[in-house]
């Protein structure tokens, strides 16, 4: 049993890191179906926070192809879970707030900016908790994406405060 939940792990891992690669050079399709599963496999799992990792992907892929309904239910399901999840356990938790951003952005959503000062609050919390300051500085250089969303788009944060 172990073995298999082992084996089904490192299957999402390959699924979600293949499937970043490939959105990154415009295979869409491509990319969106190793996001489907490996959210799949990660529900099976109950790994929640790698799950919503996945469905930022899809959102990203959704927006990518302007397929802005769908980007929107992606981002609305991220926008629940984030308010009760802390997103432990997730590759970069930062590019699930980043992409619930960006979609709510792009669809002209009030919801845009605070989530993204929301997402900023939880990785204070998040790199207050760190007590080795070397993985301090790696844990911010990991997040530099939604620091600079923080930076550019609200008005009351920089990312030196963060």
């Amino acid at each position: 049993m172990a073995l298999e939940i082992n084996v089904r792990r490192e299957l999402g891992f390959a699924r979600q890191f293949l499937a970043h690669n490939l959105a990154a050079t415009g295979a869409f399709e491509e990319a969106r179906a190793l996001y489907e599963g490996a959210r799949s496999i990660w529900d099976s799992l109950d790994y929640e926070s790698r799950s919503l990792e996945a469905v930022a992907g899809l959102a990203r892929v959704a927006l990518a192809c302007d397929e802005l309904s769908a980007a929107r239910a992606y981002a609305e399901h991220m926008s629940t879970h984030l308010k009760e999840s802390d997103l432990q356990g997730a590759d970069d938790p930062s590019r699930v707030y980043v992409t619930c951003y960006q979609v709510f952005a792009a669809l002209h959503d009030a919801r845009a900016h605070p989530v993204l000062q929301a997402g900023g609050r939880r990785l204070q919390e998040r790199a207050a908790k760190i007590s080795d300051a070397s993985y301090v500085a790696r844990f911010w250089k990991m997040c530099r994406p939604m620091l600079n969303c923080v930076a550019c788009c609200s008005r009351d944060s920089t990312p030196n405060t963060l």
